[in-house]
């Protein structure tokens, strides 16, 4: 990555720079001057101490800039689909459950006999046993849509819950305005074969048309917990755009134009929180290795940073990444935050050789220094010219004066930049512990709301109720109920 192309980005590094040069320029002139009338002073070595001083400040002050950005980069878009990935892992969770609800088992087996007595009855629609089968499919189909919408209600992160029997013939779906079809997608097969707890799909299903791509979780319906027979196929749909962007605005910095992505393995968005500066199927460069990179999009420069996710409980997902990208020119913009600390608190903060290394701790003492040596430079040259009265006298003097006011205005510059310079550091020390500070409790929240809902929807399993109902609950019952509990415990 090219440094002096972000240098040349950052507004308050050049121009605290470019100062610099002005008072290293305006020191060349005195330093002539002075030669020229006699004061008696050698500012050579301190030119020279200037001169590296100035550059190690401009150094340190770009790379502390940087790093700033690198931290801020490599949190969001790890973050991104960090949180992503963890609250899908609470979907592989809720297929499990619904698939093995009783309501939903007994739909599948009732439409199958139903399906048997309707096609008994299809030469003579006008008979009665045909018309009470039909009026049976239709009031089973109501209640099973009900059943759907008491679990939507409770927790509202699906749009669409479809049911399928063994050949993929859609039997029930909660959006009564869809027309009931045979899927053609690949997902039921794929529910037949697996030996994992669910199968997660991102793709066009035909079951939900009018979305291109949509994030479906689907699992195999059996007869019950301890039988393979398969009687059907449960697909939950997924919010996904909804969750991309609770998560966007959670992240994304407005005043640096950044843009956070969610791109798949193939590195195609995703998910983007600005679908007007990136769309959506837009093919992007990614960087993994590095801290950051720099590349170029529709013909503007950016540096990006893209990051793989962790993981939760080893679950990992479809392999999507998190990405950031910032454009160059709005990259450093943004302000640091105000550090308003207590003094002994900053001053403790500064002399931990853990966050300020040794050499920035011994840049004021070189400023100090500095400005030392021209005291007694300037103090030198007035005893030189203290007797004497001659016009070159008077010359001398005058650049004596000015030396002490580009002193003054070299200290209050350095002053300045160190000042910069720790705010920068101390900027981003807050700015991360303010990031992880609200993350965790985001994280908290989330989980807790998560737990709040399992509760809610264990509370609907209706072999629950049938029990509890009884006059008198037998060791068989409470038997019966523990093996449900620890069933859904370990999902």
């Amino acid at each position: 990555m090219d440094n002096q192309q972000l240098l040349e980005n950052m507004k308050s590094v050049n121009d605290f720079q470019n100062e610099l040069t002005h008072i290293s320029n305006t020191w060349d002139h005195l330093i002539l001057l002075s030669q020229l009338g006699s004061t008696g002073m050698d500012m050579s070595q301190t030119k020279k101490n200037f001169n590296g001083l100035s550059a190690e400040l401009t150094d340190h002050l770009a790379q502390a800039t940087i790093n700033k950005i690198k931290s801020e980069m490599k949190s969001k878009s790890q973050v991104a689909v960090d949180i992503l990935v963890r609250n899908l892992f609470e979907r592989t969770a809720d297929i499990g459950f619904l698939a093995t609800d009783d309501d939903i088992r007994a739909y599948l087996i009732d439409f199958q006999i139903l399906k048997k007595e309707l096609t008994f009855h299809k030469d003579d629609e006008d008979d009665t046993e045909y018309r009470i089968v039909k009026q049976n499919i239709k009031n089973n189909l109501i209640s099973i849509r009900k059943r759907f919408e008491e679990y939507v209600a409770k927790y509202s992160v699906y749009f669409e819950i479809v049911l399928f029997d063994t050949e993929g013939n859609c039997v029930a779906n909660l959006d009564s305005s869809k027309k009931l079809t045979k899927t053609n997608s690949d997902i039921i097969e794929l529910a037949k074969i697996t030996s994992e707890e669910y199968v997660e799909t991102y793709q066009y299903h035909d079951f939900v048309p009018n979305i291109e791509k949509s994030l479906v979780y689907t699992f195999k319906v059996t007869e019950s917990n301890d039988s393979n027979e398969i009687i059907g196929y449960l697909s939950l749909c997924f919010r996904f755009k909804d969750e991309m962007e609770g998560i966007f605005s959670r992240l994304v910095n407005k005043t640096n134009k950044e843009t956070i992505l969610l791109l798949d393995k193939e590195r195609f968005v995703l998910a983007t929180s600005d679908k007007y500066h990136v769309p959506i199927g837009a093919k992007m460069e990614i960087e993994l290795k590095e801290d950051m990179g720099i590349t170029q999009f529709a013909a503007r420069d950016y540096i990006i940073k893209t990051s793989k996710t962790n993981g939760y409980e080893g679950f990992y997902g479809l392999g999507w990444y998190g990405h950031i990208m910032i454009p160059l020119e709005s990259a450093f913009n943004a302000k640091n935050k105000e550090v308003d600390l207590d003094e002994k608190i900053l001053t403790s903060i500064m002399q931990n050789e853990k966050l300020f290394k040794k050499d920035l701790l011994e840049i004021p003492v070189k400023a100090h220094h500095i400005q030392n040596e021209l005291d007694r430079a300037v103090w030198n040259g007035n005893i030189a010219q203290r007797d004497s009265n001659s016009q070159g006298a008077d010359f001398a003097r005058s650049i004596l004066r000015e030396v002490r006011k580009t002193g003054e205005l070299t200290r209050s510059t350095f002053n300045i930049s160190i000042k910069k310079l720790n705010e920068t550091i101390i900027s981003s020390l807050l700015d991360n512990a303010e990031f992880l500070a609200t993350l965790s409790i985001d994280i908290m929240d989330r989980n807790l709301y998560e737990r709040a809902n399992d509760c809610r929807w264990w509370a609907l399993t209706s072999k629950f109720s049938e029990i509890l109902d009884k006059l008198e609950i037998s060791r068989n019952d409470k038997k019966e109920i523990t093996q449900i509990l620890e069933y859904i415990n370990n999902l």
